[in-house]
């Protein structure tokens, strides 16, 4: 090994800080572009939830949830290939109460919010609390005009993009 090649290995020649003013990432490209499977999955399920009435939505969400994971996960272990469509790797019983969870939304808005939220509603984390209005909850919002992936891409570059992902960049 020279030396040229032992200094890199171990330290780099130059700073990227003393050449560049501004570096491009891919951060954000998924959201603007429809790269994540919660985009497909908006796109394919809420048309087909739609065609179901509200109680059998209901009674499938309730048979979901009375079979125990254990029982999921070994009866439905070789469904994760069709699953991995729309979901990440992981258990099936997860994938199915996820899936249940979507079945009692009556609204593209409030199932779509159901797919991009950690806690959903955001209320349980804090009690006696409420969730702020949006720009999503007003009413004849021109989004509402929009096509269901249009809108997402909107949702996403507007709250999750700036809100999350892009103060992780600008702050590094």
């Amino acid at each position: 090994m020279n030396h040229l090649q032992t200094r890199h290995r171990y330290r780099p020649i130059w700073s990227s800080r003393e050449h560049v003013t501004v570096s491009l990432s891919g951060d954000g490209g998924d959201e603007l572009f429809a790269g994540y499977s919660r985009f497909k999955l908006g796109i394919d399920l809420w048309p087909k939830l739609q065609r179901i009435p509200a109680s059998g939505r209901k009674a499938i969400k309730e048979t979901i949830g009375a079979i125990p994971d254990t029982v999921l996960d070994r009866e439905f272990s070789w469904m994760n290939p069709l699953l991995l469509k729309y979901s990440r790797p992981g258990p099936p019983s997860r994938k199915f109460n996820n899936f249940a969870e979507l079945l009692s939304h009556n609204n593209f808005v409030d199932m779509y919010s159901r797919t991009i939220s950690a806690w959903y509603p955001p209320t349980t984390l804090v009690k006696q609390s409420h969730e702020p209005s949006t720009i999503f909850s007003t009413p004849g919002y021109p989004v509402q005009e929009m096509d269901l992936i249009s809108q997402m891409m909107f949702w996403e570059a507007t709250t999750y993009l700036p809100d999350d992902i892009l103060v992780k960049v600008d702050a590094s």
